[in-house]
């Protein structure tokens, strides 16, 4: 992937958290259908996964888990994705519409671990204070969002991991509606 992008972390963080949730989907699937257990085997295949921050090459997320104690995509996996169950919980039985959509990237930029959007934010001061802007968001208007939209490219902020786990609750609101899992039936 570093190759085919010149060297730029496309689509890690994303191919690593996706593989863990879809294996666990799967294995879910032939047990005992248990949505939440998803969350747990995802767990289990990456118990300890955080450990190898602390040595190897020197990357970003390195840096950050060094720095700032953020362990990012691997500590996400390794806790069971708890922000994606979290942003689970703001839907309902219906189809994901683009203003539920904003919402959840919203949620999941004001409260999860991201190291591409600290990375972005030059300092933990800012990543700080963009992450305090995200949590006052209470509109998600097509026009609200293209507003903040606006300010991040203005700012140069990306939101990598964010987008990442958005792409998670995407797939598992689907795997949850396909095979019937723990949707109560007076929704």
């Amino acid at each position: 992937m570093l190759k085919a992008t010149g060297g730029i972390n496309a689509y890690k963080g994303l191919i690593f958290s996706l593989g863990i949730i879809i294996a666990a989907s799967a294995m879910e699937l032939g047990g005992s259908g248990k949505f939440d257990n998803i969350f747990v085997k995802a767990a289990d295949l990456v118990k300890e996964i955080s450990k190898e921050l602390a040595s190897g090459k020197d990357t970003y997320g390195k840096i950050a888990f060094q720095e700032y104690g953020f362990s990012g995509a691997r500590g996400e996996a390794e806790k069971g994705f708890p922000h994606v169950r979290e942003a689970l919980a703001l839907l309902d039985e219906k189809d994901i519409d683009e203003e539920k959509l904003f919402q959840i990237l919203v949620y999941l930029i004001a409260n999860c671990d991201d190291t591409v959007f600290l990375k972005r934010s030059k300092s933990m001061e800012n990543y700080l204070e963009y992450k305090k802007c995200f949590r006052q968001v209470t509109d998600f208007s097509h026009e609200s969002i293209q507003k903040l939209t606006d300010y991040c490219i203005m700012h140069n902020l990306s939101f990598g991991g964010s987008a990442d786990l958005l792409v998670i609750v995407a797939f598992l609101d689907k795997f949850r509606k396909s095979f019937h899992f723990d949707i109560p039936a007076d929704k």
